[in-house]
């Protein structure tokens, strides 16, 4: 696993650095957004581990940027790496396109088994990794066919990608597993096997990004309806 680490404190990112190579990872270090845009452009990765206090620009916004389409990181799986552990800026994080975040001061153990277990869950990254067994989901939304394909990362309505994250990509999967019944956050959360935090205000900015994305490719209704105090339910009807 190659990684790129994002952040301007220096002995941080030497400390992570030697540990990553200890269990047999590589990980190079830029300490401005500038530095990481041309490690980017000359190297694949399969981590970007980014923190929020940056020169020349934020995190979030650095975030946003490697997600625009035109960016070769844009597909990506990004940690975010924070000193701050208000909500608040979790949100805005995932919000921004972040797949996890890791709450300073962490134990490096713990970002390597973070960056695992996201590398488990994204089939295209690194040839060893097991492709996940599942057949492909095809939904009616309105007039619109949603299909959605795991062992391949790839999700398509009306034959036009639409790119998710590793992250969005397993919830709209579960709840496409069971389109019009009711899953609670801890219901995606297991399903998932992810980090992913059950907090609702996590949860509910993973599936703010999800509806966007789709929207902004065709035009359906509440396609994933929030239920108070119950969690979210995909109004579709599978296709056999």
């Amino acid at each position: 696993m190659r990684l790129l680490l994002i952040d301007d404190d220096i002995e941080l990112g030497e400390l992570v650095q030697d540990f990553m190579k200890r269990f047999g990872q590589q990980m190079d270090i830029a300490q401005t957004p500038s530095e990481g845009f041309e490690a980017l452009k000359n190297n694949t990765y399969d981590i970007i581990l980014l923190d929020i206090m940056l020169p020349e620009m934020n995190g979030f916004e650095l975030c946003r940027q490697l997600r625009k389409n035109e960016s070769p990181a844009r597909e990506t799986p990004i940690i975010m790496l924070t000193a701050r552990s208000e909500m608040v800026n979790l949100v805005a994080g995932l919000e921004a396109g972040a797949d996890d975040y890791v709450i300073k001061p962490f134990e490096p153990r713990e970002l390597l088994a973070r960056a695992n277990a996201i590398q488990r869950r994204t089939p295209k990254i690194g040839k060893e990794l097991p492709v996940l067994k599942r057949n492909t989901q095809l939904i009616q939304l309105d007039d619109n066919t949603l299909e959605i394909d795991t062992s391949e990362a790839k999700v398509m309505i009306n034959d036009t990608d639409i790119s998710l994250t590793p992250m969005e990509l397993e919830i709209l999967a579960t709840l496409a597993s069971a389109p019009g019944e009711i899953m609670s956050r801890e219901d995606i959360n297991e399903a998932c096997q992810q980090s992913i935090s059950t907090q609702s205000k996590s949860i509910d900015a993973l599936i703010y990004r999800i509806r966007l994305k789709i929207r902004e490719t065709a035009e359906v209704s509440d396609f994933i309806s929030t239920v108070r105090n119950q969690g979210y339910v995909l109004r579709g009807r599978a296709l056999d």
